[in-house]
């Protein structure tokens, strides 16, 4: 995990922006992102400025619907207890892709935090490298 604040950190300092994944390994940090979509949810994003994007691909019987969530609320990063830890951090985000293969289906959610504003849609197209795509 220093490794990727030190990214951070370096792609800041070069004036771009970042997309960065978080994984189970991350401990707190991968657990208040959860908490925090989690209680999102609950009250249906209503009180959280936020966006939405979703895509959808059929290729060989499969297909993939992909969703994403992003929060930009400046109370969000009080959530993680790490916020401190991430130079410049802006939004949060939650990629949900579900795929279809004839009876199979398989679900996963995944999180994300950037330096960006909170665009679900440049989420999905731009963080689909560092989301594990």
């Amino acid at each position: 995990m220093g490794c990727q604040k030190e990214i951070a950190r370096k792609i800041l300092d070069r004036d771009a922006g970042y997309v960065l994944a978080v994984k189970g390994n991350q401990g707190q940090l991968y657990q208040d992102m959860g908490d925090l979509f989690q209680a999102g949810f609950g009250t249906g994003l209503d009180d959280l400025p936020h966006d939405y994007a979703a895509t959808l691909n059929k290729d060989r019987g499969r297909i993939e619907r992909r969703e994403c969530w992003t929060i930009s609320d400046p109370a969000c990063p009080e959530y993680l207890s790490t916020v401190g830890d991430w130079p410049g951090l802006r939004s949060v985000g939650m990629v949900r892709p579900e795929r279809r293969e004839g009876e199979e289906v398989s679900v996963e959610t995944r999180y994300c935090i950037s330096s960006l504003e909170s665009d679900a849609r440049r989420f999905l197209r731009g963080g689909e490298e560092s989301l594990g795509h």
